[in-house]
């Protein structure tokens, strides 16, 4: 399948010519209070300051004016590799935007360079949802993704916060995350510590999963409603039958994912 093309591009993003570039004291800049990406990799950043020290800073950092100095929307590795080549001064380019349109920019730019790891990600999701009243396929169309795959990245966040710490060091891939999520709380937890002990592949832990799931010895038919309700809705559903009663769980990941599964429902405000 090709790529799927950007949706506003990172032509939207990227200073245009026509936009003045100045020069100014590096120690005027000072780094995004509301900056999405939490974790800068050791091994690049120290790559990105060796490239500074040898052909300086080649692509102006964006940033906005905050009393005497200025605030940074994107750019934020380019400012701290800069500082750590000892460079006076950094090229930037003014823009005149609000807290929430420099949260945009900071998401989206970080989004479509793909430089946040899986969990900023799912909450830079979020925020661009709750921030912009955006939905999960208004996210889709900024970033360049399926909205399956915005929806399935925001999943991530129902984890428990030691898995989401092992998928932001790397330790364990998005892959692993997303299987885990295909089981009970207390199954998961047990794949998860076994995932720790020894490295095991997504393929493999799929398969470990689903023996796990076997045993739950759902019949046949139960398991064929659940899939035809899920492949309907676009989200995961559990059928609990008892001897005389049972409940149907639909799951969702944001007020706009509860408002897309309504509207398929025919529930109408």
């Amino acid at each position: 399948m090709p790529k799927r093309a950007l949706g506003r591009g990172l032509e939207a993003l990227i200073p245009s010519p026509k936009e003045t570039v100045r020069f100014v004291d590096i120690d005027r800049i000072i780094p995004n209070r509301r900056q999405p990406r939490k974790n800068f990799d050791t091994e690049r950043m120290n790559s990105l300051i060796e490239s500074i020290k040898e052909d300086g800073v080649l692509q102006p950092v964006v940033v906005k004016p905050l009393d005497d100095n200025y605030e940074i929307i994107f750019g934020e590795r380019r400012w701290r590799a800069a500082k750590g080549a000892g460079l006076k001064t950094i090229p930037i380019i003014i823009r005149d935007v609000d807290d929430k349109g420099q949260l945009k920019l900071a998401l989206v730019e970080n989004l479509q360079r793909e430089e946040l790891n899986p969990i900023e990600r799912a909450a830079g999701y979020v925020a661009l949802i709750e921030e912009f009243n955006l939905s999960q396929e208004g996210v889709a169309r900024i970033v360049g993704r399926e909205r399956s795959s915005v929806a399935n990245t925001m999943r991530l966040l129902k984890l428990s916060q030691p898995i989401q710490d092992e998928i932001i060091k790397g330790t364990i891939s998005e892959g692993h995350g997303r299987v885990l999520l295909s089981l009970p709380l207390e199954e998961r937890e047990k794949l998860y510590k076994k995932l720790k002990e020894k490295a095991i592949s997504v393929r493999e832990t799929e398969k470990i999963a689903y023996r796990k799931k076997r045993t739950e010895k759902k019949d046949v038919h139960t398991q064929y409603i659940e899939e035809r309700l899920q492949q309907l809705l676009g989200t995961k559903v559990i059928l609990k039958i008892g001897r005389h009663r049972g409940s149907i769980i639909i799951e969702y990941y944001s007020n706009d994912d509860l408002n897309r599964v309504l509207e398929m429902l025919g529930v109408k405000f």
